[in-house]
């Protein structure tokens, strides 16, 4: 596990039902919207929210919109560190159906 210690994430029971293996992103911790697995692996890791990472890189590191989507990209998005990888879930293809979608 890299980042923070599973002791700091705020849910006992998220807690409770990682995997050893999870990776935990240091200073997005609000930004944890659950737990999940990625077939073929079983073990619990934690789900991410995109967008709530981006706003989290727009407060805390004054980017602008464009600074924290590339940044995300570029560090984030691409992390792949065996099963224990965190699980990124995005609104954006939803809401771009949304807006597709005739009335």
């Amino acid at each position: 596990m890299t980042g923070m210690k599973k002791e700091k994430l705020k849910d006992p029971l998220i807690y409770s039902q990682l995997s050893e293996d999870a990776i935990i992103l240091d200073g997005f911790n609000d930004c944890i919207v659950g737990i999940g697995s990625l077939f073929p692996h079983v073990d619990m890791v934690l789900i991410y929210d995109v967008g709530k990472i981006i706003n989290s890189l727009m407060e805390k590191d004054g980017m602008d919109h464009e600074e924290a989507e590339e940044f995300y990209s570029y560090n984030i998005a691409g992390l792949y560190a065996g099963p224990g990888t965190p699980i990124m879930q995005s609104d954006a293809i939803v809401d771009e159906q949304i807006q597709m979608a005739p009335l």
